[in-house]
C-alpha cells in the first residue's frame, strides 16, 4: 500500500502552498512574473491583479521593529474640572466618557494620516490623563503632530456685558501658587510647565528661548544678570508680550505675568546690523543750495531719468546715483502718495443698546432702531433739503450737532458696509437703511473729488558736477547712510518660561461648543463665497436658538481650536439647529475646516507632553534576534520530535510547519501588528502546539503497546487526548481574555498574538496531524513498530 492522498490531504496541501506564496517576503514576491502596479484597475486583467495583490500583502512591523515616533498627549481637563465643581448637576462632565471620546477622535485622525501600524491607548499618570500615540515608520513627523495634535474644539461664545474686575486678581494668585511649586527643592520647572500649560494659550510653557540681552524684553533684562545659573526667579515678572490683532481688526498689546528660569549663559559671536547716519542729515551737510526735501511732487516735476529712478524704488528705499546735466544726485523716497477718490457725505446714525460705541443712553432695541431709521430714511427721501435737520434732531453719532456731515474720506477710513454704499452713489444722492456694526445709516453725497496724480514725498542728496570726484564723494556720502552688518561677542541667554496672559478676555461661553456639534459641509453665501455650514444635534439646536435669540442685535463669536473665526452680528433668533461659518474661506480651507470638524470636533483639548524616536535600526536588529531565536527553537524541537517519536515527530513538525505557514499569512492579509511582545506570544503558542501533539501521540503509542490496530489506537488516541488539549487551551484562551482586558498595548499584543496561535495550534494538531496520519492508514509504515516507536506485539485483532 502507497501513502493516499485523500480530498483533505490535498486541501490542506493547496491552502498551505498558496499560503506560503502570499508570506513570503517582498524580496522574494517582487521576482514573481505578472503583476500590474496601474492605478487605474480597469487597465489589469484579473490575474495580474491577484498578482499584484500577492506582491503587495505584506507583515506589518510594529514601532519596535519597525522605528517611528511615539507622541504622548495630555488631555487639558481644566474645563471640564471646572464644571464638575459647579452646583447644577447637568452642567457636569463623564471624565471616563470624555477621554474616550477624545482617544476615538485621535483615531480617526490617524486613519486619515494613512499611518498602516498605529497603536493609540490611555494612559494615567496620576491625576493627569493622557493618550499615546504610536505611529511605526512615519516619515513626516512634523505633519502628523499638526494633524493628530490640532486641537478641534468648536466653541461659541457671547460678549461679557463687564469685565471681571478680579480676573487680574485671580491669575495672579494662579501664578504665584505655581511659583511656590517651581521654587521647591528638586522642582523640575519643565515638568510643572506642561502640566499647568492650556490649550487657550492663557497659561503657556516656553522652553529653551536663547536671546540677546539687548533682544530680550524689558522685564527680563531687569532681572537676568542678578540671576545664577539654573535659578529661578522668585517673583512673578509683569510686562508685554507682544501685539495682536483683534476681531474688531485692532491692534492690541497682551499683557502677561512670567515665571523665569535662567538656563545658562554664553558668550557667542552676534551678528547685528549697525544703523547709518540719517539720510536728511548727510544730504544737509552735503548739498548746499539746492532744495533737499521735496513733497507732493508728479513725474513731470522731475527730469526723465529721475523719475524713472524714484518710481522704480519702494518707499524707505534709496534710487542709484542719477547723473544729469549739471549734477549728480540720489533720492530716498519717503512715500508714494497714491491717487485716491474722495467722497464728502452726512449721514443719520440710529443705534441700539449693544451696537460697538452706542451711548450709554442708547436703550432701544435693535428692531426699534431699523424701524426708526426706515421711518427716518422716507422723510428725508421726500424732502432732501431737511437731511441736516433731521440729522441734527436724531443722528446718535458725533456728528449729529453738524447735521451729520463728516467731510471728505477715502477708501480704507470707514467700516466696510459704510464706505460701499457711499462709493456707488451720486452726488445729492440718498442711501437706503444700511447696517454697520455702529448701528443703522442713512447716508447723503455731498461732494465727489476725482482721483489725483500719483505723487510722491522724497529727499535729495546732490553735488555739482563741477567739484572734483563728485561722483566718489556722493558715493562716500550715500555709504554713510547705508546699515553695516557687523559681528560682535555678545552673551546669549537661554531661558525657560511659564506665561500667563492678563488681556482682558472680551468674550465668556455659552455653553453650547463641540459636544453638541453633529455634522459639517461646506456651502456658499449669496455672493457666491465658500462658507462651513454645521447641523447640531437635538439639544444643541435648543442652545443655539435660545442663544440667537437672546443676542439678537449683539455679535456671537465662532472658535475653533481656541482660535476665533468669525463674530457675526445676530439679526433674529434662528431655529432649527443650524448654523454657519463665515469668514475669508477660499473652498480648499472650507473643506479643510468641516473636515476638520467631522472627524475632529471634541470637548477637551490635548496638548503634547513628550515625543520619542524609536531608531529603525534597533527595531531591525531585535526583529533579527527574534527570528533567529524563533528558527533556532523550531530546529531544535524538530529533532527532538523526530528522534524522540520517529515517523509521529516528522507528522508534527510538518503540523507546525503548515501551523506557521498560516501565523505569518495571517499577518500579512489581517490587520494586525507585529511586535516584539507578540513574536513572543507566537513563540509560546508553538509550544503548546506541541504539546497538544505530544498528547495525541503518547496516548496512541499506549493503544498500539496494547494490541489495538492502527486505526483503532489513532481514533483512541485523538478521543482520549482531546478533553486535556481542550481544557489547556480554553484556559490558556481565558488568561489570554484578561490580558487583553486589563493590560496595556504591550501586554495586549502578546495576548492577541498568543490566542491567534492557540486557535491555529490547536486546528493544526487536531486537523492537519490527523489528516496526515489517516494518510498512512494500511501503508507498511503504519505497521512498522521502528517508526511507530511501538513494541512488537501480537496484534489480536489485526
Amino acid at each position: 500500500m502507497t501513502f493516499r492522498f485523500s480530498k483533505k490531504l490535498l486541501a490542506i496541501l493547496i491552502m498551505a502552498i498558496v499560503m506560503a506564496v502570499i508570506a513570503l517576503p517582498p524580496s522574494v514576491k517582487t521576482r514573481l512574473p505578472g503583476g500590474c502596479a496601474s492605478t487605474t484597475p480597469d487597465s489589469c486583467g484579473l490575474f495580474q491583479s491577484i498578482v499584484q495583490w500577492i506582491k503587495n500583502e505584506k507583515v506589518h512591523l510594529g514601532l519596535d521593529l519597525q522605528g517611528g515616533t511615539q507622541l504622548d498627549y495630555r488631555i487639558d481637563l481644566t474645563r471640564a474640572n471646572e464644571k464638575n465643581k459647579s452646583a447644577d448637576a447637568s452642567e457636569r462632565v463623564n471624565i471616563s466618557q470624555l477621554t474616550e471620546g477624545v482617544l476615538n477622535t485621535l483615531d480617526r485622525r490617524v486613519n486619515n494620516l494613512g499611518v498602516s501600524e498605529p497603536q493609540i491607548y490611555l494612559s494615567n499618570m496620576g491625576d493627569e490623563r493622557h493618550i499615546i500615540v504610536e505611529l511605526a515608520g512615519i516619515k513626516d513627523i512634523e505633519e502628523a503632530k499638526r494633524v493628530v495634535g490640532k486641537t478641534i474644539q468648536l466653541e461659541f461664545k457671547e460678549p461679557k456685558e463687564s469685565l471681571d474686575t478680579n480676573e487680574k486678581q485671580k491669575i495672579e494668585q494662579s501664578a504665584n501658587a505655581i511659583l511656590s511649586q517651581v521654587l521647591a527643592k528638586n522642582a523640575d520647572f519643565k515638568k510643572i510647565g506642561e502640566s499647568v500649560e492650556t490649550s487657550d494659550k492663557k497659561i503657556q510653557y516656553r522652553p529653551d528661548q536663547k536671546e540677546f540681552l539687548d533682544s530680550l524684553p524689558a522685564h527680563f533684562q531687569k532681572i537676568l544678570p542678578s540671576l545664577k545659573v539654573g535659578q529661578v526667579y522668585s517673583k512673578v515678572l509683569e510686562g508685554s508680550d507682544g501685539y495682536t490683532l483683534s476681531a474688531g481688526g485692532k491692534v492690541t498689546e497682551t499683557k502677561g505675568l512670567y515665571i523665569v528660569k535662567f538656563v545658562n549663559k554664553q558668550n557667542v559671536d552676534h551678528e547685528t546690523t549697525q544703523p547709518g547716519e540719517d539720510f536728511l542729515n548727510v544730504a544737509k551737510e552735503l548739498t548746499k543750495d539746492a532744495p533737499i526735501e521735496l513733497t507732493e511732487k508728479i513725474k513731470s516735476d522731475f527730469a526723465p531719468a529721475e523719475a524713472s529712478a524714484i518710481w522704480a524704488v519702494a518707499e524707505g528705499k534709496v534710487t542709484p546715483i542719477v547723473t544729469t546735466d549739471k549734477e549728480v544726485e540720489v533720492f530716498k523716497l519717503i512715500k508714494k502718495n497714491k491717487p485716491e477718490k474722495q467722497v464728502k457725505a452726512s449721514h443719520i446714525l440710529i443705534s441700539y443698546a449693544g451696537a460697538e460705541r452706542a451711548d450709554k443712553e442708547v436703550t432701544r432695541s435693535y428692531s426699534a432702531a431699523k424701524k426708526l431709521a426706515r421711518s427716518l430714511h422716507d422723510q428725508v427721501v421726500k424732502d432732501p433739503s431737511k437731511f441736516g435737520e433731521i440729522a441734527q434732531k436724531n443722528s446718535d453719532g458725533p456728528s449729529g450737532p453738524q447735521g451729520g456731515d463728516i467731510g471728505y474720506f477715502s477708501q480704507g477710513q470707514m467700516t466696510k458696509n459704510f464706505e460701499k454704499a457711499a462709493f456707488r452713489m451720486k452726488v445729492g444722492e440718498i442711501s437706503d437703511v444700511v447696517e454697520t456694526e455702529f448701528g443703522f445709516h442713512v447716508i447723503q453725497v455731498a461732494d465727489i473729488k476725482d482721483p489725483r496724480e500719483e505723487t510722491v514725498n522724497v529727499q535729495k542728496m546732490t553735488i555739482a558736477k563741477t567739484v572734483a570726484d563728485a561722483q566718489k564723494s556722493l558715493e562716500k556720502a550715500l555709504a554713510r547712510t547705508e546699515d553695516k552688518k557687523i559681528t560682535k561677542k555678545e552673551d546669549q541667554f537661554t531661558t525657560q518660561a511659564i506665561f500667563f496672559d492678563i488681556s482682558p478676555d472680551p468674550w465668556k461661553l455659552t455653553g453650547l461648543d463641540g459636544s453638541h456639534f453633529k455634522s459639517a459641509s461646506v456651502t456658499y453665501d449669496e455672493l457666491g463665497a465658500p462658507i462651513v455650514a454645521i447641523q447640531f444635534d437635538k439639544e444643541g439646536g435648543e442652545l443655539f436658538a435660545d442663544l440667537t435669540g437672546r443676542l439678537t442685535g449683539k455679535q456671537m463669536a465662532i472658535f475653533v481650536g481656541g482660535e476665533l473665526i468669525s463674530a457675526p452680528r445676530v439679526n433674529d433668533k434662528i431655529i432649527g439647529g443650524s448654523a454657519v461659518i463665515t469668514g475669508n474661506f477660499d473652498l480648499k480651507s472650507a473643506l479643510a475646516l468641516a473636515n476638520d470638524l467631522n472627524t475632529g470636533a471634541i470637548e477637551a483639548p490635548i496638548l503634547l507632553a513628550g515625543q520619542r524616536t524609536i531608531s529603525a535600526t534597533l527595531g531591525d536588529s531585535a526583529l533579527q534576534v527574534s527570528l533567529f531565536a524563533g528558527v533556532v527553537g523550531f530546529i531544535l524541537l524538530a529533532i527532538f520530535m523526530i528522534v524522540y517519536y520517529r515517523f509521529l515527530g516528522l507528522i508534527a513538525v510538518l503540523a507546525l510547519t503548515v501551523y506557521t505557514i498560516i501565523i505569518l499569512f495571517l499577518l500579512s492579509v489581517a490587520p494586525l501588528v507585529m511586535t516584539l511582545a507578540g513574536i513572543a506570544g507566537i513563540i509560546l503558542s508553538i509550544g503548546m502546539a506541541v504539546d497538544a501533539n505530544i498528547l495525541i501521540f503518547e496516548r496512541t503509542r499506549e493503544e498500539l503497546n496494547d494490541g489495538k490496530n492502527f486505526i483503532a489506537a489513532l481514533a483512541a488516541g485523538f478521543d482520549r487526548a482531546w478533553s486535556s488539549i481542550r481544557d489547556s487551551n480554553v484556559s490558556s484562551l481565558i488568561t489570554c481574555a484578561i490580558l487583553w482586558f486589563f493590560g496595556n498595548s504591550i501586554i495586549r499584543g502578546f495576548a492577541l498574538m498568543l490566542a491567534i496561535g492557540i486557535l491555529i495550534s490547536m486546528f493544526s494538531a487536531i486537523t492537519v496531524t490527523r489528516t496526515f496520519l489517516n494518510s498512512t492508514v494500511g501503508t507498511w509504515i503504519s505497521r512498522s513498530h521502528f517508526l511507530m516507536g511501538t513494541k512488537k506485539l501480537k496484534i489480536l485483532n489485526q
